[in-house]
C-alpha cells in the first residue's frame, strides 16, 4: 500500500507536473501567436504607408523688415505737404562720446527720378557694413534733390542732461540745421523732441528699419560720427 501510495502519488506528480507544461506551453504559443500577428499588422501598415515618416518641415527664418516709403506717402498725401523728414541719432551706446543726429529731408519729385533706384538699398546703418554706409554717405550728401544736416552734442553737455535729453536735444538741432524746413518729420524712437512741431512730427518706433528717409538719416548720423 505504502509504495502504490507512493507510485500514485508519483503517478500524480507526474500528471501535475505535465498539465503545467502543457499550460506553459499554451500561453507560450499564445504570446508567440500574438508578437507573430503584431509583427504582421505593423508590416502591413508600413507597406500601406500608414507608418511612412512624416518629411521634416523646414522652418522658413523670419525675414527682418525693409524700411520703404509707406509712411512719407502717407505724409505727401496730405495736401501741401511737399518735404519730408526723417531724423535718427546715434551714439547713444558708448559711455563717453558725443551723441550724433541726422536729418534728411525727401521730396516725391525728386524720387521719381533715378534717386529713387539708387536709394532701394537704403537700410538700417546698422545693418549695412562700413563700405555700405560709406557709399551712401556720399551719395545722399551731394545729390540736389536731398538735403541734410547733422548735430553733434559733446560728453559736457551729455554729463549736464543726460543721454536721452541729449540725444532729444541733438536731433532737434539737426532739424532746426536743414536749409528749408521740412512739412513732415519722422522721429526714430518713441519720443518726438519737444523743440519739433507736434502738428507735423511723429515718432516711429524702430523708424530706421521701416521709414527710408529714418533708414538715411541714421546713416548720415553713424558715419559723421565715425570721422
Amino acid at each position: 500500500m505504502a509504495i502504490t501510495r507512493q507510485a500514485s502519488a508519483a503517478s500524480n506528480g507526474i500528471k501535475l507536473i505535465l498539465k503545467n507544461d502543457t499550460i506553459k506551453a499554451r500561453r507560450s504559443i499564445a504570446v508567440s501567436s500574438s508578437l507573430s500577428a503584431s509583427t504582421k499588422t505593423k508590416s502591413s501598415q508600413v507597406e500601406g504607408g500608414k507608418l511612412e515618416k512624416k518629411p521634416k518641415i523646414s522652418k522658413k527664418k523670419a525675414t527682418k523688415p525693409t524700411p520703404t516709403w509707406e509712411y512719407e506717402r502717407r505724409c505727401w498725401d496730405i495736401p501741401g505737404c511737399g518735404r519730408v523728414c526723417g531724423v535718427d541719432e546715434a551714439g547713444r551706446g558708448p559711455l563717453a562720446g558725443p551723441v550724433v543726429a541726422g536729418a534728411c529731408t525727401f521730396t516725391q519729385e525728386a524720387l521719381k527720378g533715378e534717386l529713387g533706384t539708387v536709394l532701394s538699398g537704403l537700410q538700417d546703418s546698422k545693418k549695412l557694413t562700413e563700405k555700405q554706409r560709406e557709399t551712401l554717405y556720399e551719395l545722399l550728401i551731394v545729390h540736389p534733390g536731398i538735403e541734410w544736416a547733422a548735430c553733434v552734442v559733446g560728453p559736457r553737455e551729455i554729463d549736464a542732461v543726460n543721454i536721452l535729453q541729449a540725444s532729444l536735444r541733438a536731433m532737434e538741432r539737426a532739424v532746426t540745421s536743414l536749409p528749408f524746413a521740412p512739412d513732415a518729420i519722422l522721429v526714430d524712437g518713441n519720443k518726438v523732441p519737444p523743440g519739433l512741431p507736434l502738428g507735423i512730427s511723429q515718432a516711429v518706433v524702430k523708424g530706421d528699419a521701416k521709414c527710408n528717409s529714418v533708414a538715411a538719416a541714421s546713416i548720415i548720423a553713424k558715419v559723421t560720427g565715425t570721422d
